[in-house]
């Protein structure tokens, strides 16, 4: 089955066992700046945006190369999940002097060969961090 087909959208990423799970990643132009209780912990010109449609339609995730991630307040903790269109994560919490606020960004630390692209880069989870770009 030619999932294009499907979907009718050019180079869109499959998952192999539900074709009407897809994403496509795409490079971002504008300048990006994720920013937590005060802290820019994040900015970057090199970022790559995540269309992803499942179970519904889901917001675009910008990713952040790790070199463009300046925090660090962001700690590594036990949480992992994995996603059959991009591969396994690890998760990072916050930690200031003011608060603690878990689980506020990830990273694929593998993944499926066809969404190499977002290896070892970072997103954030917009309802705990503030992404701000400008065009």
């Amino acid at each position: 089955m030619k999932y294009d087909e499907i979907t009718l959208v050019a180079g869109a990423i499959h998952n192999r066992k539900e074709p009407r799970h897809y994403m496509t990643i795409r490079k971002n132009q504008k300048l990006w700046s994720a920013e937590i209780e005060g802290h820019t912990i994040a900015r970057s010109q090199s970022t790559l945006e995540v269309k992803e449609v499942g179970l519904e339609i889901y917001s675009p995730v910008i990713y952040f190369p790790l070199e463009d991630v300046d925090s660090p307040r962001l700690k590594r903790n036990a949480k992992s999940t994995f996603c059959p269109l991009k591969g396994s994560t690890y998760y990072l919490d916050f930690i200031s002097h003011q608060c603690e606020v878990t689980n506020v960004a990830w990273v694929y630390k593998t993944t499926i060969s066809e969404a190499n692209r977002i290896e070892n880069m970072m997103a954030f989870d917009t309802t705990k961090v503030r992404l701000l770009h400008t065009s």
